[in-house]
């Protein structure tokens, strides 16, 4: 009977995390923003000199209007010029400028309307900054087109490319981010490659060399979320830390100084981190208290400080409660609250902040003129709470939460029956396995907060 049990509930898990598929429901490029509504149809507003807000048109609108994805978007994303959606479907469109294959259709001619990403499907994640794309497929593999002056597409040429192309990632990728001119992964261990221009130190490998394929950064581990903004990087620990390196002109490293970094270091006094977001040279940090936390350039209010001063360490933004997800744009900032409502803050000289006119805002303002935002969950376990690693594993298994103190660990065979079994209460583990044979196994990791089921492979 508890074979049956086990075997039923490992097929039950399977089948609701097979087709699991994350995604950012708002977004800013660089002059304009993206959302995604509760019917899954999107919004854009903003500059529209190249149709980036996919209306049919070329008009720049200072409140949000509906485009032609009207029906499955799950995600969205937005560059410099233009903006793409991924459907439910795993196929990713994308509408706007195009001189550098920014679209990925194929061709290299600007649209007003939405076409379809080619040859790309099982995308569950999506990831754009300037004038290229990164896309992680359900296989965990990275795809990327555009403009690769200076490698950004990781796949050893600086060629640009109209069609998505496979970056030459020797290890398998649960996370991505595309930068200014550069690229990141997270790696399935939770260590992070990265790639492209590095004049800055941006890539973080401890030099100023550009990589035309990946590199991974060493002594960075236990990440689960990276972000790139205009010449920097930020990475999101297990721990709830967040890391930074390279360009720290404005203060974009948060480290309490404007000295440039060419290897991560940690962001001063931030603690207890769910995601991060970056714009241009300014970062936003959103912790496990809803509350959103923000540094670096300032030009602009876009940290939302009611002032316009730069900050080189991280500074709360008052005024906003109950948030589940930010954005970064170029010199613009937004937040979704729990309720389905958008706040937003920054430049606003197309339009881009949605609120009707073309005032700045040097604190959070909602966007009434808008339909209400497709919810996210504020904390995913599955994803987030559990994690273990190395996978595949040929000898010590690293189990580790966030936060939560692991009472009971257990794998399981394919057959439903338990062969290991540690009565824990600390927050890490580290398991042999090397007694078990090869082949795949179920890792039940039992927390003060629930049940966690996790696929290894045993080599």
């Amino acid at each position: 009977m508890k074979k049956i049990f086990l075997l039923s509930l490992l097929f039950s898990w399977s089948l609701l995390f097979a087709f699991k598929v994350q995604g950012q429901v708002i977004a800013g490029g660089y002059f304009h923003s993206i959302a995604i509504c509760s019917n899954n149809s999107v919004n854009t507003w903003g500059y529209n000199d190249y149709g980036q807000l996919g209306n049919g048109t070329t008009n720049n609108t200072i409140v949000p209007g509906a485009n032609l994805i009207t029906s499955d978007a799950i995600a969205v994303s937005a560059g410099k010029y233009q903006s793409l959606v991924l459907k439910s479907d795993g196929t990713v469109w994308s509408w706007g400028f195009n001189m550098g294959g920014e679209l990925g259709n194929g061709n290299n001619s600007s649209s007003v309307l939405p076409v379809q990403v080619v040859g790309l499907n099982g995308v569950k994640k999506l990831s754009t900054f300037t004038l290229h794309t990164l896309a992680l497929k359900s296989d965990s593999s990275v795809w990327a087109w555009g403009v690769n002056v200076d490698g950004e597409l990781g796949n050893g040429t600086t060629i640009n490319s109209n069609v998505p192309t496979q970056v030459s990632l020797s290890n398998k990728a649960i996370g991505i981010a595309a930068a200014y001119l550069h690229s990141l992964a997270v790696n399935q261990d939770r260590t992070v490659s990265t790639w492209g221009w590095n004049y800055y130190g941006q890539l973080g490998d401890n030099s100023t060399t550009d990589r035309h394929t990946p590199v991974n950064i060493i002594g960075l581990n236990g990440v689960k979320a990276v972000a790139g903004g205009s010449n920097h990087s930020l990475a999101l620990r297990t721990d709830g830390t967040v890391w930074s390196w390279g360009r720290n002109q404005c203060g974009q490293l948060g480290d309490a100084s404007t000295l440039d970094k060419h290897t991560p270091v940690q962001v001063q006094g931030l603690t207890n981190v769910i995601a991060i977001a970056s714009g241009g040279s300014h970062c936003l940090a959103l912790r496990n208290d809803s509350t959103v936390w923000t540094w670096g350039n300032n030009n602009e209010g876009q940290l939302g400080s009611s002032f316009s001063i730069m900050s080189t360490f991280p500074v709360h933004v008052s005024g906003l409660d109950h948030i589940v997800a930010i954005a970064g744009s170029a010199n613009h900032s937004l937040a979704l609250k729990s309720d389905g409502t958008l706040w937003v803050w920054g430049e606003n000289t197309f339009g881009q902040l949605g609120l009707g006119d073309t005032l700045n805002r040097m604190v959070p303002t909602q966007v009434n003129s808008l339909c209400t935002i497709l919810s996210v969950p504020t904390k995913d376990k599955e994803e987030m709470s559990v994690l273990i690693y190395p996978n595949p594993v040929t000898s010590i298994l690293t189990v580790s939460t966030e936060g939560e103190k692991i009472k009971e660990l257990s794998v399981i065979n394919v057959l439903g029956e338990e062969v290991l079994k540690e009565t824990l209460a600390e927050n890490t583990a580290r398991i042999d396995v090397s007694s078990l044979a090869k082949g795949m196994y179920f890792i039940q990791v039992q927390t003060e907060k629930g049940v966690s089921i996790k696929k290894l492979i045993k080599e």
